[in-house]
């Protein structure tokens, strides 16, 4: 095995180019909820993160503790604990 350092970046640290891959990334799977129309009839709906400001996308991949290259390639996945 080999073990190997990469540069890991929050979310506001990427340049715009890089947080656009990110958008693309997290808008691949939507989330549903749920709302009531007009008439009080609750309704099934859908979003994506993607979709949202900057700054509720930033929370939100703090809250998930997502990491990402420098490109904006996800890199969180890639994370091991030592010991």
């Amino acid at each position: 095995m080999e073990i190997i350092k990469i540069k890991a970046y929050q979310y506001n640290e990427l340049n715009e180019d890089a947080k656009i891959e990110v958008k693309c990334w997290l808008n691949e799977t939507p989330y549903d909820y749920e709302d009531e129309d007009e008439n009080g009839r609750l309704i099934a709906k859908c979003d994506y993160i993607g979709d949202m400001e900057d700054k509720e996308i930033q929370e939100y991949c703090e809250h998930e503790g997502y990491l990402f290259s420098e490109s904006g390639s996800r890199v969180h996945h890639l994370e091991t604990k030592e010991g």
